[in-house]
């Protein structure tokens, strides 16, 4: 496993390793294909059978990869955009997509006769399914 190997796996299971514990009194080996929510049940089951364990060194394929604490192990995933669970927006846990949200506005639509004043409001455009005016027929996006 090269240092690039171990930063993605430390990636993988950030807010389960606690990049600041140096002590553990239990090693977990893991697989490879291990996915994180996994990892969380199966330190639980640990720390349960070990209450005196305060830190247990995750290794995957034999190779160390970071050390979770009772803590850490402990910590619920949180919600969507959660920041004090310690989990990122888009981490995967969070179910949402990367970065900061974007702003939306409605998209208003006017009808193309310049004498009426029929409007309506959409959250998305398709042009396939623009609405209509009610009298005239077509509606256009009203910028």
């Amino acid at each position: 496993m090269t240092d690039d190997d171990r930063d993605v796996w430390r990636e993988q299971f950030k807010g389960l390793l606690d990049p600041h514990a140096t002590d553990h009194d239990d090693v977990l080996d893991v697989a490879a294909d291990e996915n994180r929510s996994g990892l969380r049940r199966r330190l639980r089951q640990r720390y349960a059978q070990r209450p005196g364990v305060d830190g247990i060194l995750v290794r995957i394929d034999g190779h160390d990869v970071g050390i979770a604490t009772r803590r850490t192990a402990d910590r619920e995933a949180g919600t969507a955009g959660d920041q004090v669970s310690g989990v990122d927006p888009g981490s995967g846990d969070s179910a949402t997509l990367p970065g900061l949200p974007a702003e939306f506005r409605a998209i208003t639509f006017s009808c193309t006769d310049t004498d009426c004043t029929a409007t309506s409001l959409a959250s998305f455009y398709d042009e396939r399914r623009t609405p209509s005016c009610p009298t005239h027929g077509q509606m256009a996006v009203r910028l």
